[in-house]
């Protein structure tokens, strides 16, 4: 099975910072949904974390 790396990681999206222009998109509505997506991923690692523990604790009782 391929393992697949994530393009970006929390970090990357935290620190991500977009030109202003003139007419552009709200700040405060872009910094709410990045904060939401930063949230995401961390639930996410968290939750890839236990199932890898869990396969681990899997894999030993089937030695």
């Amino acid at each position: 099975m391929d393992k697949k790396q994530a393009n970006f990681s929390a970090m990357d999206v935290h620190e991500m910072r977009f030109k202003r222009s003139f007419r552009g998109y709200n700040e405060d509505d872009i910094d709410n949904f990045i904060d939401k997506v930063i949230e995401d991923y961390g639930t996410l690692n968290r939750e890839i974390d236990r199932l890898k523990n869990e396969v681990d604790k899997l894999k030993k009782g089937y030695r």
